[in-house]
């Protein structure tokens, strides 16, 4: 399995847009999980097939409610790193025909991944490869679809 690099990156487009939001209680999260906010503006970590995404968090949860954490925000132009998955492994290939199609968020154990098989529960889509095509579990970039981001299309 590829080691799994979750990172936000926007080639050619300056830095991302990093926002500070509170965590909620009792969080366990990792560094550059997909995360959520509340309706108190608290994050939590998406949970599998989640079809909102307020974007990546840059640290570890301390579990200590209201502490601070920088996410990298979902937009149109925000690239996130992830791995692909299948939930049958030998079918969990990069592909170049998985370009510009839309998929669902995979989350298991802290490990959040492109979920090739989803039919269902779109969230995001692969824009290319990071990996050689063929590659098990190969990294790739994706966006957040603009319905899926949870400030809206383009982050607004």
């Amino acid at each position: 399995m590829a080691i799994q690099i979750l990172e936000p990156a926007r080639p050619g487009k300056g830095k991302a847009w990093i926002e500070y939001y509170g965590e909620q209680s009792g969080e366990t999260f990792k560094q550059f999980e997909m995360v959520v906010a509340d309706s108190a503006g608290q994050i939590t970590a998406c949970a599998d097939d989640a079809t909102t995404i307020l974007g990546m968090v840059l640290a570890d949860a301390t579990g200590t409610q209201g502490t601070k954490l920088p996410v990298a925000i979902a937009t149109d132009t925000q690239r996130f790193v992830m791995n692909v998955y299948h939930v049958t492994p030998g079918s969990a290939l990069s592909a170049e025909s998985l370009r510009d199609n839309k998929f669902g968020l995979e989350v298991d154990s802290n490990r959040h991944y492109v979920d090739i098989a989803q039919a269902s529960a779109d969230a995001l889509m692969i824009v290319s490869l990071i990996d050689p095509a063929g590659d098990r579990y190969g990294k790739v970039n994706v966006v957040v679809l603009a319905e899926a981001q949870q400030l809206g299309a383009g982050g607004t």
